[in-house]
């Protein structure tokens, strides 16, 4: 089985862009709930240039950047973005279905899995059925990720797409991906917003990870802890 997941890390702020597109390009952040007791929970690009960071309060935000918009996450808007995605997911698979919320550092995250058993090859080049297997179902499959991401783009989703041979692999690929793109350095080289992750990969690209990216709940993480383990291989 061949698994794809579309990722947002930041749906919040998704929504709101979808509803005002105008402000994409404008520092902005996405509260917790009203301003008396809220936090930052996402932030728009410009907003993090500007040194605001997640968790921190709308007057410490307003202290670093005066013009900073601040919005109040909108469940509306929050199940609008959600529906976009599955219908995206849903225009190129007969099978796809939501994956469960994620917690604590990835509150904020959705994602959308898709059964991409056998569909790469509708989107990829008839010439490539001549290659060797392993390379004619990443030509496919990357055929397949790259018009997954360009639709949920059309539809004010900017997300990530893996694919993998589980569902807990393919997010955890989409989540590395969304991860490395967050990083300082990772403004110097063009972003990587799709990958593919072949059977024979998968124990090679899970060994370096952090526990802490499988999202474990505070139990788990204190018993791997204790245990000594830090990284997934």
């Amino acid at each position: 089985m061949r698994i794809a997941c579309l990722l947002v890390p930041d749906l919040p702020l998704q929504a709101a862009l979808r509803a005002d597109p105008e402000a994409r390009d404008r520092p902005l952040a996405i509260l917790s709930g009203p301003e008396s007791r809220a936090e930052i929970i996402a932030l728009s690009r410009p907003a993090l240039d500007r040194g605001i960071r997640k968790g921190q309060t709308p007057s410490q935000a307003r202290a670093i950047c005066p013009d900073i918009g601040i919005r109040i996450v909108s469940p509306v808007l929050l199940r609008a973005a959600r529906e976009a995605m599955l219908d995206v997911a849903l225009s190129l698979a007969p099978r796809a279905e939501p994956a469960r919320e994620g917690s604590g550092p990835f509150a904020s995250e959705a994602a959308v899995h898709v059964d991409a058993t056998g569909i790469g090859a509708l989107h990829g080049n008839p010439r490539s059925e001549d290659a060797p297997p392993t390379r004619a179902l990443r030509v496919h499959e990357h055929a397949f990720a790259s018009v997954l991401h360009a639709r949920a783009d059309q539809a004010g989703i900017r997300g990530f797409v893996a694919l993998a041979s589980t569902r807990g692999l393919a997010r955890l690929c989409a989540r590395h991906l969304a991860l490395a793109s967050a990083s300082p350095t990772s403004r110097k080289a063009p972003l990587q917003t799709t990958r593919i992750l072949l059977p024979e990969d998968e124990s090679g690209f899970l060994s370096p990870l952090p526990i802490d990216l499988l999202d474990p709940d505070d139990r788990t993480a204190q018993a791997l802890t204790r245990f000594g383990l830090h990284r997934i291989g």
